[in-house]
């Protein structure tokens, strides 16, 4: 199972450049009207005895044309039938991709959608690599001495769980039928309740951080629609509008400075750039779509560290339960994400003080993983009476998997779910 997510969240990128490139760096096909004129303006004698059989010849090729693929313009409409059966239906409930993706489809020329995501994530249980640790001070501080090699190391400062609360609004714009522009604003609630080891004794702390996360911004350009079959580009970036000042409700000895937790920062202190690929196919009441999607993160913020690159990779199956009103999905998908990059400043003051500390939720060094989710969603879509064009959604999910850097705390399961409408 080792390096089970970096296998689903890395490898479909290359594998669709592999399948597609050629595709979408076709040369555009001439539109069958084009040629018919080129036609009757080579030969005009021939243009009355030639024009009903031209006109069939000319639907045919359009009907063709419609299931072979070919690049888009962002800044141009489609010059084809976007209801045609051939191509990829944006009136059904499957048309948005399970809840738990971002970014997933585009929008038609003008229209606009609002939304809100909430979602929870617990958080419960401390992993060794792909080994579950129990919260037990003398074990966590017998294998931190082993990873560091120092018989004198320990914590005093341990995780029991943590509840993350995320209220997502996002925007979306269409200029153009290739292109939609996206915003999402971020509102985080999160409570970390942890064990504190002070001279054979258990306390309990609980360390709470409320407020607006980074903001991001994004392009989604849709390059192929074929076939009943999309392909889209995501480019965007996040700007750093999120705390990463959020300490330790007191300090860990008296006069001592307070702690921060990497875990319970409100943002990443850095300008990230966000790169995305999308592939979507549908047949019958069948559905299915795969999504790359990374965060990489750009220089080292205020506080003297850089948060691990993250990369995403999913795909999912979706089924039409209830034509044009209702779907059921399955996904999977692997998470992978880099180890912290340097220390929190207040952090290096502590540690530089007690250096045989090495309490794991403050230690750059036990940041990063790998982790590989299964959910199960629903999508309702209203698509006539009083709430036309309403979206309700939920979706659930669970670890199968999960590799992490050092001692660190690991994903129980997470809920998410929401409402859109499209104008």
């Amino acid at each position: 199972m080792k390096g089970l997510s970096l296998i689903v969240s890395r490898a479909l990128l290359p594998l669709w450049i592999l399948y597609f490139s050629p595709r979408i760096f076709a040369i555009n096909p001439p539109s069958p009207e084009t040629a018919i004129v080129a036609a009757d303006e080579a030969d005009p004698s021939s243009k009355e005895v030639q024009e009903p059989e031209s006109k069939q010849t000319a639907e045919e090729k359009k009907a063709r044309d419609l299931r072979k693929p070919f690049l888009l313009l962002p800044w141009e409409n489609a010059d084809y039938d976007l209801n045609s059966p051939d191509i990829w239906s944006d009136a059904r409930p499957d048309s948005h991709a399970p809840f738990g993706v971002m970014g997933d489809h585009v929008h038609r020329h003008g229209e606009v959608m609002l939304g809100y995501h909430f979602m929870y994530t617990l958080m419960g249980q401390y992993f060794h690599g792909e080994e579950q640790v129990p919260l037990n001070p003398t074990l966590i501080n017998n294998i931190l001495k082993a990873i560091t090699g120092n018989p004198q190391t320990h914590g005093h400062v341990f995780s029991d769980h943590m509840n993350m609360d995320m209220h997502m609004f996002e925007l979306m714009y269409a200029p153009t039928d290739n292109l939609t522009l996206m915003a999402m604003v971020p509102y985080m609630d999160m409570d970390h309740f942890m064990l504190h080891s002070h001279e054979g004794m258990l306390m309990t702390h609980t360390h709470h951080a409320e407020g607006v996360g980074d903001v991001s911004f994004t392009a989604i350009w849709k390059m192929l629609d074929w076939d009943r079959q999309r392909v889209q580009l995501n480019l965007g970036f996040s700007v750093p509008t999120g705390s990463i000042t959020e300490t330790f409700p007191e300090p860990i000895h008296e006069h001592e400075v307070p702690l921060r937790m990497f875990l319970m920062q409100l943002g990443s202190g850095t300008v990230d750039f966000l790169p995305g690929l999308t592939y979507l196919g549908q047949r019958g009441n069948l559905s299915w779509g795969m999504q790359h999607l990374g965060v990489i993160h750009t220089g080292t913020n205020d506080e003297g560290y850089t948060f691990g690159d993250r990369y995403l990779g999913t795909g999912w199956v979706a089924y039409q339960v209830v034509p044009n009103w209702v779907s059921a999905s399955v996904r999977v998908q692997g998470l992978a994400w880099d180890r912290v990059e340097g220390q929190d400043r207040l952090n290096a003051l502590f540690f530089n003080v007690h250096p045989t500390f090495k309490d794991p939720d403050f230690q750059p060094e036990f940041q990063g993983g790998e982790r590989v989710d299964v959910s199960v969603g629903l999508n309702l879509l209203i698509p006539e009476g009083i709430l036309k064009e309403n979206r309700f959604a939920a979706e659930a999910g669970l670890p199968i998997y999960q590799r992490l850097n050092g001692v660190q705390l690991g994903t129980n399961w997470w809920v998410t779910g929401g409402w859109q409408i499209k104008f």
